[in-house]
């Protein structure tokens, strides 16, 4: 008998260090955001995004906002800077995010709210599928939708900046 080799979907988890700045991502897939949730079988999603800072003394201030789905750490040159709906300390490949409330996936009658949810602008849940449409005329059914979103908002010490090249990573959990 022939044995068949098992098949894995998605990529491998990225090594150690992956949140630095020094790591070499010229292999990573290049996307523009915002990431389509088209594909729920996810486990961790990896984001790295480059910037200059030619005289980072005259920064004040750095603010990042994120919408997400499961739980979210934010990383500046290596640095944990912030999470959200994750646990304290250390966090694997594996962690889990904290678990969504029931209402969150069903109705007011238990029906399943199984909806394309694909970040967008076209409603107010930020999807242009007609039946996520249809769901936010529910005003109850909306709410329920709305709470898979979750937010992560935090002031990033100007501090952690370095002159030249900067890298803010961003690793997202699914609950």
């Amino acid at each position: 008998t022939v044995k068949q080799a098992a098949r894995i979907l998605g990529s491998p988890f990225p090594p150690q260090g992956w949140q630095q700045s020094a790591f070499n991502d010229l292999d990573w897939v290049r996307h523009r955001g915002p990431l389509p949730n088209v594909y729920r079988s996810l486990a961790l999603v990896c984001l790295r995004g480059k910037f200059q800072a030619p005289d980072p003394a005259r920064v004040k201030e750095l603010k990042l906002s994120l919408k997400f789905q499961g739980g979210a750490i934010a990383y500046l040159n290596g640095k944990e800077v912030g999470r959200a709906s994750l646990p304290p300390g250390a966090v694997t490949h594996e962690t889990l995010a904290e678990e969504y409330p029931y209402e969150t996936f069903v109705d007011a009658k238990n029906g399943l709210l199984n909806l394309p949810y694909v970040y967008g602008i076209s409603t107010p849940l930020g999807s242009s599928d007609p039946r996520a449409e249809a769901a936010c005329r529910d005003a109850e059914k909306a709410k329920r939708i709305k709470q898979r979103l979750r937010t992560l908002d935090v002031t990033i010490p100007a501090g952690l900046l370095k002159k030249g090249l900067n890298v803010l990573a961003v690793e997202i959990h699914r609950a």
